[in-house]
């Protein structure tokens, strides 16, 4: 806390001497915003694209890291949607796309006293268009290693009424033997407001996927299978200023290996319920109050059937300052467990915006609980480990940012997390363990840097260091790359086409505990390149696109001992109606 206090003074000196001095200000966002227009402009293809040109955030397939931590929360429309078997909480993201999102909020560092604990990396929101004209799209590609996509959505209503469906197909051989995959969604949603403080909305989603699992290069594993099955739930109720959140997930994975007569299943069961009310004052500021809880029920085949429960209670409260332009949030969350010792999780927050200029000061604290998979699942690459604690992390980061004229911005936020009893995966030959490290630190700093020099080009830059040391050994953390710059140049020069670069550089990174071996740093480039064609018959514009990533086909390895993808490509189309 000493740090906190300590930086509060250069908010109001700041605040002094900001260029562009302007009386009155507005609220200090405590989060990046991604908006429709910014994801329009950006031409990605894939949400994952989106949000790794947010400094220190790093999306892969089915994971997500924040400044290093993959402890991050993921919510969409008031749903979490991070996988209750995996091993830090992944994300299918296949199942989302891009064309369905309204705004994107990435909470770094913070956001755990609102939406709970394992979110020491921090928190991302996903808002989708909920638009009620009739509308909606297809989309398809293919590609090399026999891969091909498939979406439809659609979407209709009025006043009172709205409807929504979506489903999705994806196919793969993938880049190494046994790496083929199937995977198919179907999800719907239906809304009804009887008056403008009433609405009611339930939302179901269907998500399989089956898929080879080859192993690590040096230990592959030609015949392991893997098999996921989730369905999931919500109800929500918005009356008055009241909302009522009621969710069930039911999810299951399978890992099977003939070669050394594996078979295994993990099935998780959540049922949710969580009340909540906003509160507004003119004079003093808002008011977010909220309780709820939690049944889990896990089976498996490793170990006797398991409920635990999970309750808790929030508050935070935001305000400005009367005397200093210093805009304020605080808050606190106390979590009771079944299975482990109750927490406490404050948060402040502080800031001031000005025209040009914008700073930030946080602090929050969070626990990450160990899940069923860190604690009891075994594979072809795990071994269980029940003793398991949780995790305390606190979290310093200090944000400033300055728009240098229209077309220039720049953004500097250095951090400092610190997670004791810290859960890491430890590998040891062919196969590793969930253990406690003890005490480790994240301490680095997020630059971006954009520039527009013309309406038909854009540059993003980000970079990130990052230093995460084992406190007790004074080693580095295994996989947790130093550097990692990335580059985006879009182009348009015509409304109907679009060219987009990118450029991605990750340093080296070590491979084991002991700090004795090494995967070298690599740099990849792709392209992406869009056609709009505009047809009589259709009020939307056909997209036509093509997409190489990996363009080098450069050869890399992840510090997990998996190596990444060569050079890949697809192409395809997207009809709007």
């Amino acid at each position: 806390m000493k740090p906190l206090f300590f930086l509060l003074p250069i908010l109001i000196l700041a605040s002094v001497f900001a260029p562009s001095e302007v009386p009155g200000f507005t609220e200090t966002k405590a989060y990046v915003l991604i908006t429709k227009a910014d994801i329009e402009g950006l031409r990605a293809g894939r949400i994952q694209d989106v949000l790794n040109l947010v400094p220190g955030v790093n999306a892969g397939d089915t994971s997500i890291a924040i400044r290093g931590v993959y402890k991050v929360r993921v919510v969409m429309d008031g749903k979490m949607i991070n996988d209750p078997t995996s091993s830090y909480g992944g994300v299918k993201w296949e199942t989302i796309s891009l064309q369905k999102v309204e705004s994107i909020k990435v909470y770094k560092s913070s956001g755990s006293t609102a939406f709970g604990s394992d979110a020491s990396g921090g928190v991302i929101v996903i808002t989708t268009d909920k638009t009620r004209e009739t509308s909606g799209f297809v989309e398809a590609h293919t590609g090399n290693f026999d891969t091909h996509h498939t979406y439809l959505s659609c979407r209709s209503g009025t006043e009172r009424f709205s409807l929504s469906a979506s489903a999705g197909l994806d196919r793969t051989d993938g880049y190494r033997p046994n790496a083929d995959k199937e995977k198919k969604m179907i999800q719907g949603d239906a809304g009804f407001s009887p008056d403008n403080t009433t609405r009611f909305r339930i939302f179901a989603s269907q998500l399989s996927e089956d898929r080879g699992s080859p192993g690590m290069n040096a230990y592959p594993t030609p015949n392991a299978r893997y098999a996921y099955d989730l369905f999931s739930g919500l109800f929500t109720a918005d009356i008055w200023k009241f909302q009522n959140k009621l969710t069930y997930i039911d999810a299951e994975r399978k890992n099977t290996n003939p070669d050394t007569h594996l078979d295994t299943l993990l099935r998780i069961e959540k049922i949710r319920d969580e009340l909540t009310r906003q509160i507004q004052w003119d004079h003093w500021g808002n008011l977010s109050i909220g309780s709820g809880g939690e049944k889990t029920t896990a089976r498996s085949t490793g170990f006797a059937t398991r409920e635990e429960t999970h309750a808790w209670g929030f508050a935070t409260f935001s305000g400005q300052l009367d005397r200093i332009p210093v805009q304020f949030s605080l808050g606190g969350r106390v979590e009771t467990y079944s299975e482990f010792d109750e927490s406490f999780s404050p948060e402040i927050t502080a800031g001031i915006h000005k025209n040009a200029f914008r700073a930030k000061i946080s602090f929050s604290r969070t626990h990450n609980i160990p899940s069923f998979y860190q604690r009891y699942y075994q594979s072809t690459s795990m071994l269980p480990n029940p003793d398991l604690t949780p995790e305390q992390a606190d979290n310093i980061s200090l944000s400033l940012s300055m728009a240098v004229s229209d077309w220039m911005s720049l953004d500097l936020s250095p951090f400092y997390n610190r997670i004791t009893d810290r859960i890491t995966y430890v590998r040891e030959g062919s196969t590793g363990s969930y253990v406690n490290l003890g005490k480790v630190t994240y301490t680095g700093v997020d630059l971006s840097f954009d520039v527009k020099p013309g309406k038909n080009l854009k540059l993003k830059t980000t970079y990130t260091y990052l230093e995460a040391k084992d406190e007790n050994t004074g080693l580095f953390l295994s996989s947790k790359p130093r550097h990692r710059a990335m580059a985006d140049l879009v182009y348009t020069p015509a409304q109907s086409f679009c060219l987009r670069l990118s450029l991605e550089h990750v340093s080296s990174v070590f491979a084991n505990k002991a700090n004795t071996r090494k995967e070298d740093g690599y740099t990849l480039g792709n392209v992406r390149l869009e056609y709009r064609l505009k047809l009589s018959f259709l009020k939307e514009s056909v997209t036509l696109f093509t997409e190489v990533k990996n363009i080098g086909d450069t050869f890399y390895m992840y510090g997990d001992g998996y190596s990444g993808a060569p050079r890949t490509w697809i192409t395809g189309a997207r009809i709007k109606f």
